[in-house]
């Protein structure tokens, strides 16, 4: 990003077993190959503290990546969007220690006080944008 040039903050609110999540993000790493005033941040909404939801699984072990900077959780996550095989995620991506489920309550709650209930939902600059737009109008609203 050149000095000067608006930034866009952009958050997409994703649970990893859910299918217009997965196209949200194949669309935002699109977006983000061909522009460079966007940063990413991908909050989980999975269920608080169930150790036994696949989605939290899941969510647990991306995090965990980001956590311990081994592996390019980047490309982790686009790999679990583009194959949902949590056996192939682990392979490819092993963790030596799953954070614990604080963090991942942490982004259920700033769901929770964003008046966050589904997903996908995307933030730009914080402000919710509207459910009639999808996520490849985001390139033509900033």
């Amino acid at each position: 990003c050149t000095i000067g040039q608006k930034v866009f903050f952009y958050n997409l609110v994703s649970n990893p077993y859910c299918a217009p999540c997965s196209s949200a993000h194949h669309t935002i790493e699109n977006i983000m190959a061909t522009r460079n005033d966007f940063n990413f941040q991908l909050v989980f909404l999975t269920k608080d503290e169930a150790v036994d939801d696949p989605g939290s699984i899941v969510a647990r072990h991306l995090l965990s990546i980001g956590r311990e900077g081994i592996h390019d959780v980047k490309k982790a996550t686009a790999s679990w969007y583009s194959n949902g095989n949590y056996e192939k995620l682990i392979s490819d991506y092993p963790v030596k220690e799953y954070i614990d489920g604080e963090i991942l309550n942490r982004h259920n709650k700033y769901c929770r006080n964003a008046d966050i209930h589904y997903t996908p939902t995307i933030l730009i600059n914080g402000r919710i944008v509207p459910e009639e737009y999808s996520p490849e109008d985001i390139k033509y609203l900033v």
